[in-house]
């Protein structure tokens, strides 16, 4: 006719994806091979071409496609899909909508079991699981957005699982933003928004935590602080980049461990900037004792650091220092922490009353500790029993304090430690070394412990 109308039935089998995108959507990046039932209708200028298309074996993006297959409706430059479906290695996915011709996309989207290890994203850790999503795809095919609800009963990141897991999220480009991100892990749960840039590493949010543990907490926002444990109720903001990130940690923690040192009532008020731990506030009760620090750690840098206690259980330094000397007692002390991570400097002063060590009572200690370089100068150290006392001074390696130190201990190691027994009794030996089990008697005279861990000289008169 004068319209030169088309009413054509087109048959194609096992066509190769990359010809017919070559012709239809140039410089877009898929293959595999298409089956492709198509009638064509209506006038040769504006026609309308609707069927059904299949792809198998191919891929989208980078992204493997194991098959492809829905219904298609192309008028105007503009194409409808219905019931079309994606399996992948990582997710099964339904698109219901519409592609304008200006390239506009309106799609619903419906995802399922993804497989988000496996997606092309670069997440600042390892994360697995699969996940749901249902949204809308819109933008243009060279830069779509997503927008919708995730939901997924387990996911693991960072090592840590997660369960009852459903939020809100948008990709766009390199970009995820998630207004709301909510989940358990154990008995506790989290409420997280904020969002990160891949480019760039951009990254900002705020995870609201209600009987949460601060383990799991610290692995989730990419925290490096170890050996520190409990229940918090509180916030935790990051910004920064993944490689730099900055985060702030405010709340109350029961249950709380410190190296298995169990504390409680803890309040925390603690910053991470430019690599730097501040520690603004953190108080902890055990029964009527209290354990306080303020200061700052640098991760690879220097350190200032205040600590004290007050009638606090003297186990507390067999936890700190993972020492084999199970100690007992009422403790109070103070540190100041300098140097660098690498190379602490300690300047202690402490008192223990009422206290035991293995074997050996006692009723008070005084000391005046100096731990620099792998080594404790004791600068005072006075034990009371009854009317006995006993005074020592000089140095001890720090390796001395543990199982692990005495194990790998070198003959660098030495010791060198003078005991004055003046108003002494020989009972009081085993809280000094190690070496001896039981001793009784009256002493006068001074003791000098030296040689080296491996083996100990013990001399005097």
């Amino acid at each position: 006719t004068g319209r030169r109308e088309l009413d054509l039935a087109v048959f194609t089998r096992q066509a190769r994806a990359e010809d017919l995108v070559a012709l239809v959507m140039p410089g877009e990046k898929i293959t595999g091979n298409v089956d492709n039932d198509v009638k064509i209708t209506g006038p040769l200028a504006d026609f309308t071409a609707e069927g059904r298309v299949k792809l198998t074996e191919g891929s989208f993006r980078g992204q493997l496609i194991a098959r492809a297959e829905g219904l298609y409706r192309r008028q105007g430059r503009a194409t409808e899909l219905r019931d079309f479906t994606v399996a992948s290695l990582n997710a099964q996915v339904s698109l219901n909508g519409r592609i304008g011709a200006d390239g506009r996309m309106d799609l619903d989207v419906a995802a399922r079991a993804i497989d988000l290890g496996g997606l092309h994203l670069r997440f600042p850790y390892p994360v697995s699981g699969q996940a749901d999503f249902r949204g809308k795809l819109t933008g243009t095919p060279a830069a779509p957005v997503f927008g919708g609800e995730i939901t997924a009963s387990d996911l693991k990141l960072n090592g840590q699982g997660l369960t009852a897991i459903g939020g809100r999220l948008t990709i766009t480009n390199d970009q995820v933003d998630v207004p709301y991100f909510g989940f358990s892990q154990g008995e506790g749960r989290f409420v997280f928004a904020g969002g990160i840039r891949f480019t760039d590493g951009m990254i900002y949010g705020r995870l609201d935590a209600e009987n949460g543990g601060v383990a799991g907490l610290l692995a989730i926002v990419n925290l490096p602080v170890k050996d520190v444990d409990g229940r918090l109720d509180g916030q935790a903001t990051v910004s920064g980049t993944v490689a730099n990130p900055s985060v702030s940690l405010t709340g109350t923690m029961s249950a709380g461990k410190i190296k298995n040192y169990p504390l409680e009532n803890i309040e925390v008020d603690i910053a991470l900037n430019n690599r730097v731990i501040t520690v603004n506030r953190f108080l902890a009760k055990q029964g009527t004792g209290i354990l306080a620090v303020r200061g700052t750690a640098a991760a690879a840098g220097p350190l200032d650091l205040e600590i004290g206690g007050r009638d606090l259980d003297a186990g507390l330094l067999t936890s700190w220092f993972d020492t084999a000397v199970d100690l007992k007692g009422k403790l109070s002390f103070t540190a100041q922490v300098t140097g660098a991570a690498y190379s602490p400097r300690a300047a202690v002063s402490l008192e223990i009353s009422g206290g035991m060590s293995d074997n050996a009572m006692f009723d008070a200690l005084y000391g005046l500790f100096v731990l620099d370089k792998g080594s404790i100068t004791v600068n005072q150290l006075l034990v009371t029993k009854g009317p006995y006392r006993a005074s020592a001074y000089g140095t001890v390696p720090l390796a001395a304090l543990n199982r692990e130190g005495r194990a790998r201990a070198t003959i660098a190691d030495q010791m060198d430690l003078k005991v004055r027994l003046e108003q002494a009794n020989l009972s009081i030996l085993p809280l000094l070394t190690k070496e001896v089990a039981w001793a009784s008697g009256q002493t006068k005279g001074e003791v000098t412990i030296a040689g080296t861990l491996a083996q100990p000289l013990l001399y005097g008169s």
